[in-house]
């Protein structure tokens, strides 16, 4: 209380006149330049003020005055006060509240009463409609005098005023009376947040990709003011790829704001408190305590939450707590620069802590931080399953600045470092690394060497798949499946982990060797495992081997689904680059082909050769070039001179190398069907090795040449070398069949055989081979429109296809290539409207993270990349 409040009213203190009421404290503050309209808040304003009090209370730089400001430009019924320190004298408040009334004609005549919600209420006189009057920056307010007389305004006031109460932290106010009583409107930091499209809004004049808006909004956290100091920093940015990458809380400008708005508003104590605690990435009483030596940094941490410091509880008990991103970052900058002796002693007990706390990979991840090489070397040999297959990008950039000397003494921390070496592809130096392990493991007790041993015939495992070796992975495995498991952490789980990762490899091993029934034994059974413990990038990998097991099977859909569910699981993780998920974007990519979609099946592929060349992988490196040569050729001549070029660049991936069944049928004619495709018809043939497709290489060149009956000679001396499970290379049979007895003149026969194709084809939609028939499979299916067909709905996509309406055939409900989830289906409905995502996610109650994941699949199965055109594939589906 200051000294101006002691005195009763009448004596001179009170009596003293109040200080000159600066004009911009009764105006709204100007919209800042690039302003993004929010309808949706300024709705949750308009339903506030429908009661007596509507509170804004958030952090700094969240948008509430701009929010207030905005929604109060075009009325007349708005009245304005921002306050300052100076308010906190009792008679320079209430001068400041009549003021701004009277500014906007609230206020009739004049009042006697010494009490000053009396004498408001008496001015206010009978309105017939109420008044708004904004309190901005009540955070200022401290006096109790004031604060006890402001919350009589608020309680007793006549209906004629409303209020709209702005502040960084709540005050003490009885809010909670008012929450009761249903008299309280609450607008809060989450609902201030921008959503991904207001932020897309924001940084329009940026030149800003789809994905470098999603990174800004998700480092930002929705946080107003992050987001607008990062678009004022782009305007002086010529290339915004570096400036995304680098953007955190250490942003010069947004460090600045942090530093003036956040940290030098706190005391000694706060400021000590906040530097020593952010080194975690989330917080409890218990590890804030050790980190701050404060024993109550429990209350702490409430209290910087319920005054709305960037800091939030996010556990459902409550009790555990984390700083926004960018203050964290901050923070951590600050730490650096002020202290950074101090860094890796925190890091140190941050580790020890969450290892006792059974949370081995953050332990690693701060133990790496704090150079705890014994510690880390602890957590490799004892909770490897979760250190290696949890790993983040962030841990492994980190590992590669371990020093060779601790290594030396510590074989598990050399392992671990050399498994990155080899997922980055430097072979040699991951070599050396687990050389100088092996020499240390017959020196380790039986408890701290099996773990190890175990770990090292894991790394060998990966060596030999992605030299495409999968006898060596298999043998491997065996061996991984039968060893014992020693160490001291989490033994029943790590023994289930240890089942898993052998299954698994066996499973990749037996659909390389085309024993599919062993592999759908041994990958399910891994799945099922890794899905319960969970090991998320051995999921990934069992569900991307289990796509290109249907792909063998020749169930495309299948193989599309199920690849298609491992593309999200990867996506919702950041994923989609980890060899793991390399399967599902082949499986994927030879589907689109089969299916004459070129664009997606093109992207696919381009995917996968990214994450094959980035990863070392040789099969995965051969089977999206030859895919890609296919697809290439698809589009002409011109096309099929790229792919020949992108076969012969891959030859030198063949020598010596046995590659999977699945490879060697495509391998055994890619090249004489790329030449086919240029015209090079001599050469074509002249590739020709022996293959069971063969016959239908040759027999496409023949009809090309104009010799029908050679070629049905052909498919008839070669029809029992395709067997009876290739469903493909049956439909393509069938297809130059129908196309050689048409010109021979047999009409009975080539209808029996095309219509012999079409059903093999139908159930998984093979388009590739009648798409690829020439001129006459028009004809042929134009007749099967005429004379009747089972398979109407093929027949007419395949003349759309063939006539070329479309870039991509469009296909109807029955034959849609993944079925819209229940969910899915639901989002759908409100495409056509235009609503938000954010009040999509409102409607159907789930999160705006939700929504967009729900989206992506939805432009994903309908074929599309844009809102308008699902709309439209969804309505010539059916759908909508």
């Amino acid at each position: 209380m200051t000294s101006a409040e002691t005195p009763r009213r009448g004596d001179a203190a009170r009596r003293r006149a109040p200080k000159a009421i600066l004009s911009t404290k009764l105006s709204a503050p100007a919209l800042p330049k690039g302003y993004v309209p929010r309808p949706r808040l300024i709705e949750l304003v308009n339903k506030g003020i429908e009661g007596p009090v509507t509170l804004l209370s958030a952090h700094a730089g969240t948008g509430k005055s701009v929010l207030i400001a905005s929604w109060a430009r075009d009325r007349d019924d708005v009245a304005w006060l921002t306050l300052d320190r100076d308010d906190n004298w009792s008679p320079q408040l209430w001068l400041g509240m009549e003021l701004a009334l009277e500014r906007c004609g609230a206020l009739d005549g004049d009042s006697s009463a010494d009490d000053p919600v009396v004498r408001l209420a008496e001015r206010l006189g009978e309105r017939t409609t109420p008044i708004v009057l904004v309190l901005d920056d009540v955070q200022e307010l401290e006096s109790p005098i004031v604060l006890r007389e402001l919350e009589t305004l608020l309680g007793h006031a006549p209906s004629s005023i409303r209020f709209v109460v702005a502040t960084r932290a709540d005050p003490l106010l009885g809010f909670h009376r008012m929450r009761l009583n249903g008299g309280l409107t609450e607008i809060r930091a989450a609902d201030l947040a921008f959503t991904r499209d207001e932020c897309a809004e924001l940084l329009e004049g940026a030149g800003l990709g789809s994905d470098q808006i999603d990174v800004l909004h998700a480092r930002a956290e929705g946080w107003a003011a992050g987001l607008r100091l990062a678009a004022i920093s782009l305007e002086r940015e010529s290339d915004p790829g570096p400036f995304i990458e680098r953007f955190a809380g250490d942003e010069r400008a947004v460090a600045d704001y942090l530093l003036r708005e956040i940290l030098e508003r706190q005391t000694p104590r706060r400021r000590e408190f906040l530097l020593r605690t952010c080194v975690a990435d989330s917080l409890t009483d218990d590890l804030a305590q050790l980190l701050s030596g404060h024993p109550g940094a429990g209350r702490i941490l409430t209290e910087l939450e319920s005054e709305n410091f960037l800091v939030a509880g996010h556990d459902e008990r409550g009790g555990v707590y984390r700083y926004h991103a960018l203050l964290r970052d901050f923070l951590r900058a600050e730490v650096v620069r002020v202290r950074p002796n101090e860094l890796a002693t925190l890091h140190k007990r941050c580790a020890r802590w969450h290892w006792a706390h059974g949370d081995p990979l953050t332990a690693f991840r701060h133990a790496i931080a704090g150079e705890d090489w014994d510690l880390a070397d602890e957590l490799t040999a004892d909770a490897w399953h979760v250190v290696v297959f949890s790993a983040t990008p962030r841990i492994r950039d980190a590992l590669l600045d371990v020093p060779d000397a601790a290594m030396e003494t510590h074989p598990g921390l050399a392992m671990r470092v050399g498994s990155v070496h080899i997922l980055n592809g430097e072979r040699a130096e991951a070599e050396r690394l687990f050389t100088v392990a092996e020499q240390m493991l017959d020196e380790l007790p039986a408890e701290r060497r099996e773990p190890l041993e175990a770990l090292n015939l894991t790394f060998g495992m990966t060596r030999a798949r992605l030299d495409g070796d999968f006898q060596h992975a298999a043998a491997l495995a065996a061996e991984l499946l039968d060893a014992p498991t020693g160490g001291r952490f989490a033994v029943a789980e790590r023994v289930r982990a240890q089942r898993a990762i052998a299954l698994a490899n066996l499973g990749t091993a037996a659909v390389a060797f085309g024993d599919l029934t062993d592999a759908e034994i041994y990958l399910q059974e891994a799945l099922g495992i890794a899905t319960e413990l969970p090991l998320d990038q051995i999921a990934l990998g069992c569900l991307s081997q289990l796509a290109l097991l249907e792909c063998s099977r020749g169930r495309l859909r299948r193989a599309a689904e199920v690849a298609g569910e491992a593309v999200e699981f990867a996506e919702r993780r950041g994923w989609l680059d980890l060899v793991q998920g390399l399967g599902a974007h082949l499986a994927l990519g030879w589907a689109y082909y089969q299916w004459d979609d070129l664009p997606s099946a093109s992207a696919y592929l381009a995917r996968a050769e990214s994450v094959a060349r980035s990863w070392g992988d040789r099969t995965g490196k051969v089977a999206a070039a030859v895919l890609q040569a296919l697809v290439l050729s698809a589009d002409g001549p011109e096309g099929a001179a790229k792919g020949l070029r992108l076969l012969r660049a891959v030859r030198t991936d063949l020598r010596g190398w046995t590659p999977p069944v699945y490879l060697t049928t495509l391998l055994a004619t890619a090249e004489s069907r790329v030449l086919a495709a240029r015209g090079d018809f001599d050469d074509a043939l002249g590739s020709l090795d022996g293959s069971p497709e063969d016959a239908l290489v040759r027999a496409r060149m023949l009809l090309a040449r104009g010799a029908p009956a050679d070629a049905l000679a052909e498919l008839e001396a070669g029809a029992e070398r395709l067997g009876s499970d290739g469903v493909r290379a049956r439909v393509e049979a069938g297809v130059l069949e129908a196309v050689a007895r048409h010109e021979l003149n047999d009409a009975i026969g080539a209808d029996v055989a095309f219509r012999n194709a079409l059903t093999l084809a139908a159930p998984n939609s093979y388009r590739r081979a009648f798409v690829d028939g020439g001129p006459a499979v028009r004809t042929l299916l134009v007749d099967q429109i005429r004379h009747g067909t089972d398979q109407r709905a093929l027949v007419a996509e395949l003349i759309a296809a063939l006539e070329r309406r479309a870039a991509s055939v469009d296909l109807t409900t029955p034959q849609l290539l993944e079925p819209l989830s229940e969910r899915e289906r639901a989002v759908l409905r409100y495409l056509p409207t235009m609503m938000s995502n954010a009040e999509i996610a409102s409607e159907l109650f789930l999160s705006v993270n939700t929504v967009k994941t729900h989206l992506k699949s939805i432009y994903r199965k309908l074929g599309t990349t844009r809102r308008r055109d699902a709309v439209e594939r969804a309505r010539r589906l059916d759908l909508l």
